[in-house]
């Protein structure tokens, strides 16, 4: 391979591979650093993460907590509705239906049509209650 020199002359460059000679990979030997900063950071890292799982589980049980006492006002509001209104108010809280309490059904404005009234007694029973509801069309 011929590469035009720069001094204006020509030369040639001879190219050769380099091998690794099995004699130097044999002399090769490991070498140990030791870092100060690494071993203060794989030591300490113990104790952070510790401290981490401890903070979580702590967040965890106040989670719990507070779904808790979100569920208890919940059951008291109702139980209080239930008590002010009596049996003609709200029907007693049902632990089965905890979220359909919200979705409320307003279909009359989907058909303009008057919707018949319904009249009659339905009963509630409980394991330590049973709660008889008279509805009645109001003119």
């Amino acid at each position: 391979m011929e590469v035009p020199a720069e001094d204006g002359g020509s030369g040639s460059i001879h190219v050769r591979s380099r091998t690794i000679k099995k004699r130097a990979l044999r002399n090769k030997s490991i070498s140990v650093s030791f870092d100060e900063k690494d071993l203060k950071d794989y030591v300490c890292g113990f104790h952070k993460r510790k401290k981490k799982r401890r903070r979580e589980a702590v967040q965890k049980q106040e989670e719990a907590e507070r779904r808790k006492r979100i569920e208890l006002r919940k059951k008291r509001k109702l139980e209080r509705d239930f008590a002010v209104y009596g049996e003609a108010g709200k029907p007693p809280p049902d632990p089965d239906m905890e979220g359909d309490c919200e979705e409320v059904d307003d279909d009359d404005d989907d058909d303009g049509e008057a919707v018949p009234s319904i009249s009659g007694t339905v009963e509630y029973d409980t394991s330590d209650m049973q709660i008889m509801v008279r509805t009645s069309e109001i003119s």
